[in-house]
Parts: C-alpha cells; structure tokens; sequence
C-alpha cells in the first residue's frame, strides 16, 4: 500500500469533513481542528470479515456485505454497488461523532479510494453516547474488477489511525 498517499488522502478528507460539517453540538468530541496524522505502523492493521476492529475507543464490524447491491440509480457501465452494513460500539468516556467521510472502500488494483454513494436510508454520520452502540449501512461505488476490496475506516477517536476491514472471505 502506498502510505504517503493513503495518509495524504485520510488528512485532506478529515480536513474537508471537519470544515464542512459544523453543528450546533456542544458535546465533548473526539474530533478536533487539526487534521489527523496516520500513524504508519497501525494504517496496516488488517481484520477479516467478521472480525472485531478494536480501536481503543471504538469496536467495528462489519456484519454484512452484499457485493453486488442494488441502488438507484443503477452503477455506470463497468461499476458496480457495494453495501456494507457495520456496528460501532464506543469504548470511550466521552461521546464519540463520526461522519461518513471516514469510511471509504480501497480497491487492490488500482490503489484507489471509492467512496459513498449518496443514499437517503443510509448512514450518514451522528455522535455515539459512551458505552452505546450503533449500526449503519453504506453504499459505495468501486470498478467491476476490484475483486480484492477493503472497508478503511478512520474510527472515532482513533485520532488518526485507520484500520481496514476485508470485504471478502
């Protein structure tokens, strides 16, 4: 994986998420202005399907994934949907906010990112009390010949760090 760009493009869409989703929330967050750092060594922390993705603050999995899905408007010739539906239990002591823009799908061939297609029913970001859990489900448009596909999630309150998720046994 090539990490200068793969930290390049986490820290331009934490930067752009974070400037472009102001609320009227006074809650404590784990998000802050500066924008994130990967930290090289965990950005190739790797689970399976099914697996838990502990983060220290935050639990993920991803409980279901149907490749190819349905969306509407249909994929463009050579594209195909991916849904992938997940869970995020927070371990933290303070309440957790996160956004869509830190899930993307990460395609082997080609190295590139893929990100969400716009769905009304699906997540979209909200704040997770401590010691609460909530589900989701996304929808994302990658090339019919990534076979090899990863969910990279920046969690809540990971400060940086991302994990990546296989999508295929």
């Amino acid at each position: 994986m090539n990490r200068a760009r793969v930290t390049a493009l986490l820290i331009a869409l934490t930067v752009s998420g974070l400037s472009a989703c102001g609320d009227d929330d006074k809650s404590p967050s784990s998000a802050s202005t500066a924008p994130a750092v990967v930290d090289a060594e965990k950005a190739d922390q790797l689970y399976e399907l099914g697996e838990t993705a502990d983060t220290g603050a935050a639990e993920i999995r991803v409980t279901k994934v149907t490749d190819p899905a349905q969306g509407s408007p249909e994929p463009v010739p050579g594209r195909r949907f991916v849904a992938v539906t997940f869970s995020i239990a927070s371990k933290a002591d303070v309440p957790l906010r996160y956004r869509a823009g830190q899930f993307q799908i990460l395609g082997d061939s080609s190295k590139d990112f893929y990100t969400e297609v716009p769905d009304p029913d699906g997540f979209s970001g909200a704040t997770i009390a401590p010691g609460k859990e909530v589900t989701g489900s996304m929808l994302f448009d990658v090339p019919i010949q990534e076979k090899d596909i990863r969910l990279v999630v920046e969690p809540p309150g990971a400060e940086g760090d991302v994990v990546e998720i296989k999508l295929a046994d």
